[in-house]
């Protein structure tokens, strides 16, 4: 027996209550921690960039309202100057800045977060709407800078701000405060699981302990914690009661155990019902008579399940509810002895009742009994009396006994039969009648005997039984006495005697009657067709000795017709196979003359299809010639227009120049009054006059410059114009080339179109042509096969003459029918040629030899 302490170690320490209940509070405590520490944070990040973002729109309103001059006058020093002023206000909060003047010129670029694609994107985009522009995250703001009383936007600045370096020291606070709610947590734990322990895990380990020993059948133990007002002091009261129901119950269940086994060992079958007739138990016996009844009773007893199982009503068995009624109404009391049938079966029941403390019947006890073997081998018994010839004999062969049926066959004389001379009875028989000597075997051996038996009664004609002589051993396997059960077959036994007697002389006349029909058949097989039976046989044989000779007589005109018919067979065989061979001859003449047809088509097809093709080729290169000259002509247009458009710019160039040419004089005129005012100026207007005349000679380069670049655009007018001419001629000739290409190729097309068409007429004919040659092939090997056939129907008529030759006739050969000379000459086929060779005149010569006989 296992302790319950050992049992609950081997139990997985995460699963016992203590442990899970432990767990079920840390990870509540620890996941309400978790959930408000966790929404602290996140409410605290929310609002610390919504900050972040508002003092980011702020700052940068402010700077660019600082920045309005520097931007207007290209302060860049002032401006780096506060851009750090702003970042070390910010501590770090900063991470990039940008200021961007109104026609996208960069002022400052400042942070290695800063990009400044989208820097300049969002100060587009603050210029354009006059005020304030946030990015998608709301850290990057782009503000127009103002100047003036007007407050014109003169430029934009931008800032970037990341909340990140202020995130990282509210993590670290939070951490530690996470930190504090963890200890405080273990703490909370520690408390939570002591009381577990001392509350709850305890008192039921000790219950556990208690429940445990009550299992395993320690009634005697105390149950602790009974005293509690709880759930688990309830449960220790109810343990406790269990515990002394269990012990009365154990008292009872060895009685029980007892009379039980009592009633399972008994050999009889023994079946307990309640007093209601319900089935309390049934031993093995009982329940093997039952599955007995099920399997061979048949009828009601088919569709019956298990009967032995308690509680199931014992009115189920087939037979057994009118009785038990019976005894329910009073009208039948116990004991009860009764039988019941089922077809040819038979169940003895004896029932009595079982009596209570008061007197009153609290059940009863049935025995149930097969005894369908007894009444029927009773039965057995009777009717082998009644039917049947009995004879008992002791070890030494004396009869015994025997019944009336025996009796009368021994003569109905009692007191002879019992004093039978010796101690044989009864004598086997062989098949034949004769005596065997396998009676006093039997007798020592112990084995049965069966077939005829003599009654020996001394003179006279015995008796014949037929049956079996049954040896009776005891256990020790000796002969105790032998049973004889037979019918009387003395009647038959001598009549067929007499039977054998009449088939010996059937025998020997069925062997004359066989040594004759012997002696004709077999002159029949020689091919004797004359050969008859003239001998009379008995009346019932005679009639086959007239079947014989009147079957010789048919067979007789058969082969006399059959003589007759193969000689004009093979008259008419060898006409055939001459007519063969002719026809064999022209056929393969045809067949030469076909194949030399074929074989020049298929060379012609050859030449016309190679044309075709070059046609074909030659059409493609015209085609491809073709094109390409109109790609050549539409080069030359191109170049056409390209050169006109080239006439028109330089023609635009000229006015070009002449503008050019005409601002160098203004310019010039102009220079020259500056230097008038500035030499009526005096010592004042010297610097004047020394730029005045800086930019007359200026103007004066411009125009030399303008005139020389309209000679060159006017002689590359002339050059171009030169060129646009050329061009033209040669478009002209390029369009004449590719009508010449056009015609040739139409030309070239026809033919291939016309080289084709006769190709695959060509082809056609070619094919019809080696159909014709494969089905004249095919006729004149099949003409070949006719003068195989011809010939063999021809050898096989001679050896059908040669074979009815064998036969003897009646008549003599002159009058049959005069043969024909077959004129049979042997035929070697010719294959034709696999090559197609032409052939010489001489074979030309003998095929149109051929042509005129056919």
């Amino acid at each position: 027996m296992t302790d319950p302490q050992t049992q609950t170690a081997a139990v997985a320490r995460l699963k016992s209550t203590f442990v899970v209940s432990t767990l079920m509070v840390a990870v509540c405590i620890l996941a309400v921690v978790a959930v408000s520490q966790v929404f602290a944070h996140r409410q605290f990040a929310q609002t610390f960039e919504q900050g972040v973002a508002e003092r980011a729109r702020e700052y940068t309103a402010f700077l660019a309202d600082r920045m309005g001059g520097m931007i207007r006058f290209g302060k860049t020093d002032q401006i780096s100057a506060a851009i750090d002023d702003l970042r070390t206000r910010t501590d770090g909060e900063v991470t990039g800045a940008a200021v961007f003047s109104a026609d996208g010129e960069t002022l400052h670029n400042s942070g290695a977060a800063l990009d400044m694609n989208a820097a300049r994107s969002l100060a587009r985009q603050a210029l354009a709407s006059g005020g304030p522009v946030s990015g998608l995250d709301g850290f990057s703001v782009a503000t127009p800078a103002t100047f003036g009383q007007d407050r014109q936007a003169i430029g934009a600045v931008v800032t970037v701000w990341s909340p990140e370096r202020r995130l990282e020291e509210a993590r670290a606070v939070t951490g530690r405060t996470i930190l504090l709610a963890g200890l405080v947590c273990v703490v909370a734990l520690a408390l939570s699981a002591l009381f577990f322990w001392v509350r709850m895990s305890r008192p039921l380990r000790a219950t556990q302990r208690a429940i445990w020993l009550v299992s395993h059948g320690d009634y005697e133990t105390e149950v602790p914690a009974r005293d509690r007002g709880d759930e688990i002091g309830s449960i220790a009261r109810s343990l406790a009661d269990l515990q002394d129901r269990l012990r009365t119950a154990r008292e009872k269940e060895e009685d029980q155990a007892f009379r039980s086994a009592a009633v399972d060992s008994a050999g009889s079958a023994l079946l307990l019902l309640h007093r209601d007739f319900r089935i309390r138990t049934a031993n093995g016996a009982c329940a093997d008579l039952l599955r007995h009844a099920t399997a061979h009773f048949g009828g009601a007893w088919t569709d019956c399940d298990d009967l032995c199982q308690p509680g199931q009503p014992a009115q189920d068995i087939p037979g057994l509810a009118e009785r038990l009624d019976e005894v329910a109404s009073g009208k039948l009391s116990p004991p009860l002895r009764f039988e019941l049938r089922y077809g040819h079966h038979r169940l003895s029941i004896y029932g009595q009742s079982v009596n209570g403390p008061e007197g009153d019947a609290i059940g009863y006890v049935l025995e149930l009994k097969d005894v369908s073997d007894e009444a029927l081998n009773a039965a057995l018994l009777g009717a082998i009396d009644r039917n049947q010839l009995r004879l008992d004999l002791d070890r030494d062969g004396s009869v015994t006994g025997f019944n009336d049926g025996f009796l009368s066959v021994a003569g109905g004389d009692a007191a002879a039969l019992r004093a039978v001379p010796g101690t044989r009875p009864l004598t086997a028989l062989g098949t034949d009648g004769t005596k065997v000597e396998l009676v006093e075997e039997a007798l020592r051996s112990g084995r049965v005997l069966t077939g005829k038996f003599e009654v020996s009664l001394g003179s006279g004609r015995a008796p014949v039984v037929d049956g079996s002589l049954t040896p009776v051993v005891d256990a020790e396997g000796h002969v105790e006495r032998v049973v004889f059960i037979g019918t009387d077959v003395t009647r038959p036994h001598y009549t067929m005697l007499a039977a054998e007697t009449d088939r010996t002389s059937i025998a020997e006349e069925q062997q004359s009657v066989v040594s004759t029909l012997k002696t004709g058949l077999g002159r029949l097989a020689d091919g004797d067709l004359t050969a008859t039976i003239d001998a009379q046989f008995g009346p019932a044989y005679d009639q086959l000795r007239v079947n014989f000779n009147q079957a010789v007589q048919s067979l007789h005109s058969a082969m006399e017709a059959v003589v007759s018919n193969a000689e004009s067979i093979s008259g008419e065989a060898g006409e055939i196979t001459s007519a063969a061979d002719d026809l064999a001859r022209r056929t393969e003449r045809q067949a030469a003359t076909l194949e030399e047809t074929a074989a020049a088509l298929d060379e012609l097809t050859a030449s016309v299809r190679s044309a075709a093709e070059g046609a074909d080729e030659a059409s493609g290169i015209s085609l491809t010639a073709l094109e390409r000259a109109r790609t050549g002509g539409e080069v030359a247009k191109r170049a056409v227009d390209a050169m006109d458009a080239i006439r028109v710019s330089s023609q635009e160039i000229s006015k070009i120049t002449t503008v050019i040419d005409d601002i160098a004089f203004q310019t010039n005129l102009l220079a020259l009054n500056a230097g008038v005012e500035a030499a009526r100026a005096g010592e004042a207007g010297r610097g004047f006059a020394v730029v005045a005349t800086e930019v007359r000679a200026l103007a004066q380069r411009s125009s030399d410059a303008a005139r020389e670049i309209n000679d060159l655009i006017s002689a590359s007018g002339n050059q171009v114009r030169s060129g646009v001419d050329l061009v033209d001629q040669t478009g002209q000739a390029l369009s004449h080339i590719v009508e010449a290409v056009s015609d040739i190729s139409k030309r070239v097309s026809d033919i291939a179109a016309s080289a084709r068409e006769q190709s695959a007429g060509l082809g056609e004919i070619n094919t019809a042509m080696n159909d014709l040659d494969h089905v004249t092939q095919q006729n004149a090997a099949m003409f070949e096969e006719t003068n195989a056939a011809s010939h063999a129907l021809t050898q096989e008529a001679t050896a059908l003459v040669a074979a009815a030759e064998r036969f003897r006739l009646a008549r003599t050969p002159a009058a049959t029918r005069p043969k024909r000379p077959v004129q049979a000459r042997p035929h070697q086929p010719q294959s034709p040629s696999p090559g197609r060779a032409a052939v010489g005149a001489a074979q030309t010569a003998a095929d149109q030899q051929g042509w005129e006989e056919f």
